[in-house]
């Protein structure tokens, strides 16, 4: 087990850099910027590390929120030939740090919205109450108390955490935060964008080394967590990029993975979303709001 722990350890030093700023703390942590003049839109791209998507070539290791220069917000400036792009996604990201600075230095992502702004769009939760830390992280970090049993499953049990009261929470959360777009810019297209697959439907894998019996719940978690997206979107009337029917096929046990196991590797941080799954988000968004932007 500890190969997987010293891996969980790296994974969640990516998550949490923005956290814990990595021994830089006090550093101005300074948005991507891309200004292209073929276009006349501007967009703001918010959301947490399933946006930012540390680990894909090229990532900015520099950069306390590990953004990658080939994350979906990236592809989409492009397709849509973007004349103001900035992109504030950022491991590690909460509802809360759309209002809040998330790191000292960092101002809150919400700020960089204008009332000029045409497109915005935001993947956020996951962060919100640990949720993915104790449906993922944690379920690797126990499964050796029990690999036949469902010691990460009977752990929460026991700890009396109601998560379907939590995840109602966070797409609460999502509805404010959507609704504080709206407020700071009216005019705005305003994009969810949910979260992929991460746990297959059936079997096991060693890239994802849960106890056998942890494998349906955590992945039930998995499908509220991105249920809450689509639920803040249809509260708020904005549209919404269902990556889980997107990345059907494609968990981290899959032949063609668009998310990563437990490793860290070429391809993308651990527990985290490949180049694959944000071509494919990119490509729904433009498909989606081509014709439909201002």
């Amino acid at each position: 087990m500890a190969p997987v722990l010293t891996v969980l350890v790296l994974a969640l030093a990516l998550c949490a850099g923005c956290q814990e700023d990595g021994g830089d703390k006090g550093r101005q942590e300074t948005p991507t910027v891309k200004k292209d003049p073929g276009g006349n839109l501007t967009y703001v791209a918010l959301g947490d590390s399933y946006s930012s998507a540390p680990g894909v070539p090229e990532t900015d290791m520099s950069n306390p929120c590990l953004r990658s220069s080939n994350n979906y917000p990236s592809m989409v400036a492009d397709a849509l030939s973007i004349r103001d792009f900035v992109d504030v996604t950022c491991g590690g990201a909460t509802t809360k740090d759309m209002t809040t600075p998330q790191q000292e230095g960092t101002a809150p992502q919400l700020d960089a919205l204008t009332p000029k702004t045409d497109l915005v769009t935001l993947g956020i939760g996951g962060n919100d109450s640990d949720v993915f830390f104790h449906a993922i992280y944690q379920c690797v970090m126990v499964a050796s108390q029990d690999p036949d049993g469902s010691p990460c499953s009977d752990q929460s049990e026991r700890s009396g955490v109601d998560l379907d009261a939590v995840l109602t929470t966070t797409q609460e959360s999502i509805v404010k935060v959507v609704e504080e777009i709206q407020r700071r810019s009216p005019k705005a297209r305003i994009i969810l964008v949910g979260y992929p697959q991460l746990v297959p439907a059936q079997g096991a894998c060693d890239a994802l080394p849960l106890a056998a019996g942890d494998y349906e719940w955590a992945r039930g978690v998995n499908r509220k967590l991105a249920d809450a997206v689509a639920g803040a979107a249809d509260t708020t009337e904005t549209t919404y990029v269902d990556m889980w029917k997107a990345s059907a096929g494609h968990d981290a046990c899959a032949d063609k993975p668009w998310v990563n196991g437990s490793s860290n590797n070429e391809f993308a941080a651990a527990f985290h979303p490949r180049i694959e799954e944000q071509e494919a988000a990119a490509d729904l968004i433009v498909q989606q709001d081509r014709d439909k932007l201002p």
